[in-house]
């Protein structure tokens, strides 16, 4: 039998020890997630692929394919008109970066410069055999249609064919500034598309493999005018940012062992039985408010957390 006045004098005792104890938890901590810590703000600092505000006066570097319209620099800004004349089936538009980029961020300040401009466009994933997702952010048109973000899929950017895969409503104005931003990323054989205006997530979705449709997965970036009505657009801030490809997810499993005196069994320490009781070993009730804070920023960190629990 357990010595009880023993015990109890030497409460005093183990609460020290399992100060020490939480100490060394705490240190355990911070071992764990430092790397991650680290490696969270190793992401932020992702590479810079292209950066353009066309504050030099000129769009060198971008490759144009002017059909009825043109490419030129305005005022600190690239714009993009279009003139139509009978029949169009052609886009007009203008590529930038390397066809082999992927995993990227892609953003653009874009504004509608007449008012009765609907379009506002840009692409990614423009491959080598010219097919790219597009993103249309359109101003309400002919009284009911537009005020929506399209985001849609060319197989070859010469033509205006291809499919919507995703559209949502939003409210835009013609000649008010708006930033779009792309981010795009390869896991395994889909491709994850996310859509922002003004920083709000607007669009996610998910291009699948699948035996009747092949996602594209890379390549470079750029801006387009729509060739069937006259107007103009103007970009502006042209970012590209390269993307981590989210690593395989792995659950690191931890034992935490309580330190002295945090283990509670009823039965075992009021009745002062060393064998013979009922129920299982549990977190001692005033060592909860200290270790199952612990226990959640190990979880919340994607550890699996095993308590082992002791007499």
């Amino acid at each position: 039998m357990i010595n009880c006045n023993k015990y109890k004098r030497f409460q005093f005792m183990r609460i020290n020890k399992n100060l020490i104890s939480i100490i060394l938890s705490l240190s355990l901590i911070n071992y764990l997630l430092l790397p991650r810590l680290i490696a969270r703000q190793a992401d932020a600092q992702n590479s810079v692929l292209l950066s353009d505000n066309f504050d030099d006066g000129d769009s060198d570097g971008w490759e144009e394919h002017t059909f009825n319209g043109d490419w030129f620099v305005n005022n600190g800004e690239y714009w993009g008109t279009a003139s139509p004349s009978g029949t169009i089936s052609k886009n007009s538009y203008t590529v930038r970066g390397d066809t082999s980029w992927k995993n990227y961020s892609y953003s653009v300040k874009v504004r509608s410069e007449e008012k009765d401009d609907a379009d506002k466009i840009i692409f990614f994933y423009f491959n080598k055999d010219r097919a790219a997702y597009e993103v249309n952010l359109r101003s309400q048109y002919d009284s009911s249609h537009g005020n929506d973000i399209v985001l849609f899929k060319s197989p070859n950017l010469d033509s205006t064919a291809g499919s919507i895969l995703s559209q949502k409503n939003i409210d835009n104005y013609p000649k008010t500034d708006y930033t779009i931003k792309v981010e795009a990323r390869n896991i395994g054989e889909d491709v994850q598309i996310k859509i922002y205006v003004d920083s709000k997530l607007l669009i996610e979705y998910t291009d699948k493999k699948t035996e009747n449709n092949t996602p594209i997965y890379n390549g470079a970036v750029g801006l387009l005018v729509w060739t069937q009505t006259p107007h103009t657009t103007a970009f502006d801030d042209v970012l590209v940012k390269s993307l981590d490809t989210p690593p395989t997810p792995h659950v690191e499993k931890v034992i935490l062992a309580p330190g002295m005196g945090a283990s509670w069994n009823t039965e075992a320490i009021l009745n002062c039985k060393l064998n013979g009781y009922q129920g299982n070993w549990t977190m001692a009730p005033f060592a909860e408010d200290i270790y199952n804070p612990l226990i959640s920023s190990l979880q919340d960190n994607g550890f699996q957390v095993i308590p082992f629990y002791y007499d």
